[in-house]
């Protein structure tokens, strides 16, 4: 029983605390100081006030029925829905691609990563849509992507965890930054950057 529980349950039965303590014998004190969380009831206490309730009449049980149904009726039924195409989904998350290919690029924009418990969102990641020169910044890139992916594999690789997979996943991540960096720099150099000419 918490102190929360015990101060709904005296004021939908008109109880104070002084009233309370005095039906199962305690100092009133040790009611008001464990309703303010500022001490706590021994197992004896509690079961004092649970005979007392009990015995009282039928409000009694009625008023922890009551409470009970509310906090139940304040539990979803069912997880909230999210709409998109699933990439990939095991026991703990589900990645969602959210939006439809642009129809130029062939590309998505928006994924979520949603956690299959609770089936809420954890998080969003939003890809730049549109040529920043032409668009305005707006999303993060493939270049950024590659950059945290390659920053963290290199943590594993230098740490006591490292391991072939690791070291290679890496190898790959590196390359993959390094060549979306080439094709960056190619495209400044015809000074089409951050447009959307070819």
């Amino acid at each position: 029983m918490t102190a929360n529980e015990l101060k709904e349950i005296r004021d939908r039965l008109d109880l104070t605390q002084n009233e309370l303590a005095d039906a199962i014998g305690i100092p009133p004190s040790r009611i008001q100081r464990f309703e303010q969380d500022l001490h706590d009831l021994s197992v004896e206490d509690v079961a004092k006030i649970e005979a007392y309730l009990e015995s009282r009449d039928k409000a009694a049980e009625q008023v922890v029925q009551e409470i009970a149904d509310e906090a139940l009726a304040e539990e979803p039924d069912e997880k909230p829905t999210l709409e998109g195409t699933v990439l990939h989904e095991d026991e703990y998350t589900m990645l969602l691609v959210v939006d439809e290919p642009h129809e130029v690029y062939g590309v998505s924009h928006v994924y979520v990563i949603v956690d299959n418990k609770t089936g809420e969102a954890i998080e969003t990641i939003n890809f730049q849509k549109g040529p920043r020169k032409e668009e305005g910044l707006n999303g993060i890139t493939d270049e950024d992507i590659a950059r945290i992916l390659e920053h963290r594999l290199k943590g594993f690789s230098d740490s006591e965890y490292a391991d072939r997979y690791t070291l290679n996943a890496h190898s790959h991540a590196k390359a993959s930054h390094q060549w979306l960096t080439d094709r960056k720099r190619e495209r400044e150099m015809r000074g089409v950057e951050g447009t959307s000419e070819k």
